[in-house]
């Protein structure tokens, strides 16, 4: 029940089902967290509604499940996130039956990152974009995906994620190993870019790895597994370079949090985080594909300064926090 009578409750889906640890569901989690204490704006982490594995769509709820649990949660507002899923098309309909005003996030990728690009596009312009004219506010984070959904005209607000660390979470600065090279993420996964490591001189830096998958482990490379979060923020600490070379990132939080613990960050041009960087000490980019430019980069700004404020101040929480509460004021009409 709202604690005021002009408040607005927001009631968040995620397409993925409750327990998975994913991108949008983490995000779904952060948001709600942003919200607390905030008395003009409830935001409730992920619906708990039960979904099936589909073999075609990855999962589906099931209409008269999701149909009964989002009418349970009382919500002014449904945010909806997703855009390549059957769950997604669902939610969008079941807010629409149940009279939702409704604001909608797609943490988008170019179709042709897809594991099926074609069959995605199609999902999507069938699927999903006949119902946008439904929504009330739509989220993007980055400047690509604003361009592609510049269609919806002004109901398109760009929000960018937000500082997820405490302060009391950072560790005192300590010295810095002039040598190490951090790079989190799943070693075998083919859009991470873990093979660029194997093309810098073996022996000229002491590369730690944080994920999961089995690759070929150089004598320099330190692999770790299984980090709590305590350790990856002393790893963060410590570093004096994290290598994003993804093929895509819509954000990225390795990029946030290694530059929050002032670390300076080299990545791809397509890590969109870059988007909220530009000018900023720190935050070097170098062309998807060039491994000799990466080598190069990685020469030129190991041990870097890192412009700390400038980031805490882009990616304030507080800041970030108003920027949702006035979409979710503008799509309740309150």
């Amino acid at each position: 029940m709202n604690e005021k009578p002009d408040s607005i409750t927001v009631a968040t889906i995620s397409p993925n089902p409750k327990g998975i640890v994913d991108g949008i569901s983490t995000y779904c989690r952060a948001l709600s967290q942003l919200f607390d204490g905030c008395d003009d704006v409830r935001v409730m982490p992920p619906l708990n509604c039960p979904v099936r594995e589909s073999k075609l769509v990855n999962y589906v709820f099931g209409w008269r499940a999701l149909y009964r649990t989002m009418k349970a949660t009382g919500a002014d507002v449904v945010h909806v996130n997703g855009y390549a899923a059957f769950n997604v098309f669902q939610s969008l309909v079941t807010a629409r039956l149940l009279g939702k005003r409704i604001v909608y996030t797609a943490h988008w990728h170019p179709f042709r990152m897809l594991r099926r690009p074609l069959f995605g596009k199609i999902f999507f312009y069938v699927m999903i974009r006949p119902f946008l004219g439904f929504t009330d506010r739509i989220v993007t984070i980055n400047s690509e995906d604003s361009a592609f959904f510049r269609f919806a005209g002004d109901k398109v607000r760009r929000i960018s994620h937000w500082n997820r660390f405490k302060a009391g979470q950072l560790p005192a600065a300590g010295e810095k190993n002039k040598r190490m090279i951090l790079f989190i993420g799943r070693f075998n996964a083919f859009n991470k870019g873990f093979d660029y490591l194997y093309h810098l001189p073996e022996g000229e830096y002491d590369i730690h790895c944080v994920g999961k998958g089995e690759v070929e482990v150089r004598s320099d490379m330190t692999i770790h597994t299984n980090v709590p979060d305590e350790e990856l923020r002393a790893l963060y600490a410590r570093a004096s370079l994290v290598v994003i070379p993804s093929m895509y990132e819509a954000f990225s939080y390795v990029a946030l949090e290694a530059l929050v613990m002032g670390t300076p960050v080299l990545m791809s041009d397509r890590v969109r985080i870059a988007d909220y960087l530009g000018g900023c000490r720190g935050a070097s980019i170098f062309p998807f594909g060039d491994y000799a430019a990466f080598v190069r980069e990685v020469a030129a700004h190991i041990g870097e300064d890192v412009d700390r404020d400038k980031v805490l101040e882009t990616f304030s929480p507080e800041a970030i926090r108003r920027q949702y509460e006035q979409v979710y004021h503008e799509a309740a009409g309150k």
